[in-house]
């Protein structure tokens, strides 16, 4: 691996898959760089430069803020190798900072959560990758069954989902490039009587975004009501029943 560089990105730095490939890809020659929230994790001390997220100590076991943090701190990195991306990227920052972390129809969707019994989250491009941790947030704190789709592969056989009861949550980060995908999988699925719900930084001001800032803003966004969705349910986010903060996988 002598030539390369290894991107490690953990909240707790303690994970021990993640220690093992930092410390694997180090002794094979590789420059390893962690994004991490911990200071002097296991993690940051294989690698031989961390961007540290700095979000103060995650306590719930669902992470949100460090999931936001590692965005901004890879936005960071990028910002020191490209001059081009720095300069929107502190745009979008400047924008961040006086964006609402309330969607306008933060109710509709705690509702539209309530009723669901099946649900599809999906995204485009950074809107995946957004869509990926909402449905993996919908399941930690509130059980409910939700899948991520991209909006380019949800056409083929996860359409036929949409013959049951389906709730559709579309994660549009405003990129020109996406627009057409995601207008056709939103045509599709109200089509066939899907419960359709479309958000986007637009909404609340949030345009001329980068990719990455605008799936942390729909994150920022989502948290909210998936917060509000789960106590409605009875249930407490911070403590899912069944998980652990730092899980030992093999």
């Amino acid at each position: 691996m002598e030539g390369a560089s290894v991107l490690v990105i953990s909240q707790s730095g303690a994970s021990d898959d993640l220690v093992r490939s930092a410390k694997g890809a180090a002794a094979r020659g590789a420059s390893v760089v962690a994004i991490t929230n911990q200071p002097n994790s296991a993690v940051e001390v294989a690698a031989h430069t961390t961007v540290a997220i700095g979000a103060g100590p995650e306590l719930a076991v669902p992470a949100t803020k460090t999931v936001v943090g590692s965005i901004g701190a890879g936005m960071a990195l990028l910002s020191s190798l490209s001059p081009t991306y720095r300069e929107r990227a502190q745009a979008s920052v400047e924008t961040l900072k006086t964006a609402t972390t309330i969607h306008p129809h933060s109710e509709a969707l705690k509702s539209a959560l309530l009723r669901a019994r099946n649900i599809y989250v999906i995204g485009r491009d950074t809107g995946y990758g957004a869509a990926i941790e909402t449905s993996l947030k919908l399941k930690e704190c509130c059980a409910l069954h939700a899948e991520a789709y991209s909006s380019s592969e949800v056409l083929h056989g996860p359409l036929e989902l949409a013959t049951n009861p389906l709730m559709v949550l579309i994660l549009d980060t405003g990129l020109p490039s996406t627009k057409d995908s995601l207008d056709q999988a939103e045509s599709r699925f109200r089509g066939v009587g899907c419960d359709v719900h479309r958000i986007s930084p637009a909404d609340v001001g949030g345009e001329g975004l980068t990719p990455a800032a605008s799936a942390a803003l729909l994150l920022t966004l989502m948290y909210s009501v998936i917060l509000e969705t789960a106590l409605a349910l009875g249930l407490n986010p911070d403590a899912p029943t069944t998980l652990s903060k730092v899980t030992q996988t093999t």
